[in-house]
Formats: C-alpha cells, structure tokens, sequence
C-alpha cells in the first residue's frame, strides 16, 4: 500500500503532470510486485519562491518519496530506483534533477481500513 508522493516547482502542465505519476506509478508497481489498486500517487507543487534549491539545481527538480511498508529489499529498491530514471528519462526529463526516497514504515506504524493497525490486517506482509 505504498504513498507516493512527487513534488515540483510548478510550470509543468496538466498532461506532463499525469505522464509523470504514470511513469514513476508504473515503475513502483513493477518493481514492488504492487497491485494495480494497491497504491495511491499525488504530486505536490511548489511555487518558485518557495523553495531553496542549490546553485546546481533547477527548477526542474523532482522529488520522488515513496512510503511503504517495512520489508522491501535492496534488490526491489535499486530495480525501482533504475525504472523511474529510466521512465522519467522517457519524457525529456534529466536524471541529474530528480531524487527518490524510499520511507520504509513498520506495519505498526499504518492505521488503515477504519482505524485498524496494518500489522493485524496484514500479519504476514512485509
């Protein structure tokens, strides 16, 4: 049930906003042998004037956070890590100006379905 999370500098339109959710969405769901419903994608924008960026980054920079639960291994990090750049690249995007960070959360730390702790709806998940 991994959140992702893809924050910008606003200027991207409607359409390259949506390609971006699709690739980086599909690229998780691949890599994390997710179901096709078992997620949930949203993208953040920032206005220019709110956000600090260092001399060697634009304002084409994105920031890809992925939470998840706890478990995932190096392996399915690294193909993740690999597919979103290689996805992103697809769209015109430069590898040099995104980010990604995986949020690795115990399943005691998930309230979900009404208030219920993950670890006792998905005792056997990681």
């Amino acid at each position: 049930m991994p959140l992702i999370n893809i924050t910008l500098v606003e200027g991207r339109n409607e359409e390259q906003k949506r390609a971006l959710l699709s690739k980086i969405t599909d690229a998780l769901i691949t890599s994390f042998s997710i179901k096709d419903n078992g997620y949930s994608a949203r993208i953040i924008e920032i206005k220019k004037g709110d956000i600090l960026l260092p001399q060697s980054k634009n304002n084409n920079h994105i920031i890809i956070e992925i939470t998840c639960f706890s478990g995932r291994s190096s392996e399915n990090k690294k193909s993740f890590y690999k597919r979103a750049i290689k996805n992103i690249k697809t769209l015109g995007e430069n590898e040099k100006d995104v980010i990604i960070v995986i949020h690795d959360v115990p399943l005691d730390n998930w309230g979900i379905l009404g208030g219920k702790i993950a670890s006792e709806v998905f005792p056997k998940e990681q």
